[in-house]
């Protein structure tokens, strides 16, 4: 399997999900994947970590390795001197031990649905099992702003410790 190899080699990878937008693309590394989910470990555009993201397989439309772009971002990521190797481990139930380690760090994160029709839920993880997950939502200013339940067969991805997810916790902190 691609992962497989992905993954045990450390290589960096474009990760395409939009079929209408092949420009639009995340960069990073396959640290972990199951039947359904696969986690990336990403980097921005200069190099430097910018959080975990956790999609479905089946949203794949295309991986590029070793691109000109790659070339370029490890160059950064060597400069910047960016750990390669993973530090979070994600052995089984791959979803749910993402959002549990979102849980367990306090993080805020983001939540995108399977249903393209309803917004991305942006908050802390405060309650989580095997059926449903509670966000305590937080607004682009880091304010508080109400509960969203959420069905755990209902999530398409999420993602967490990105430069954006950071700010909010800075925000949130300081209200």
């Amino acid at each position: 399997m691609v992962f497989t190899r992905l993954k045990d080699d450390k290589t960096l990878c474009e990760i395409y999900t939009n079929s209408s937008n092949l420009n639009v693309f995340s960069v990073g590394y396959i640290i972990a994947f199951d039947d359904e989910f696969y986690i990336t470990k990403n980097l921005d555009a200069f190099g430097r970590q910018d959080g975990y993201f956790c999609g479905n397989i089946g949203e794949i439309v295309k991986i590029s390795t070793d691109t000109n772009y790659l070339i370029d971002i490890k160059k950064l990521q060597n400069y910047h001197n960016q750990p390669k190797e993973n530090l979070i481990d994600f052995s089984t139930d791959l979803l749910y031990r993402f959002l549990l380690t979102i849980k367990t760090n306090k993080r805020i994160c983001s939540i995108t649905l399977f249903n393209d029709l309803l917004p991305d839920i942006t908050g802390y993880v405060v309650e989580l099992d095997y059926d449903n997950i509670k966000v305590l939502n937080i607004d682009n200013r880091g304010h508080e702003d109400g509960l969203s339940i959420i069905n755990l067969c209902d999530v398409s991805s999420a993602e967490f410790g990105s430069s954006e997810f950071v700010k909010l916790e800075i925000l949130n902190s300081l209200t």
